[in-house]
């Protein structure tokens, strides 16, 4: 049992290290979409504003 319990222990480290990438991958993404937006949101603002 104790082997086992080792074994899971170990499996779940790796597989959180390897979702943590994954996870600041995402992020990183979603801020740069976030970004994206709010430029695309203010030209909208500048272009209506104008006409």
């Amino acid at each position: 049992m104790d082997v086992m319990h080792r074994a899971l222990a170990l499996r779940i480290k790796t597989d959180m290290a390897s979702n943590w990438r994954i996870i600041q991958r995402l992020r990183m993404s979603l801020q740069l979409a976030l970004f994206l937006l709010l430029l695309e949101l203010l030209a909208w603002l500048l272009a209506i504003t104008r006409v």
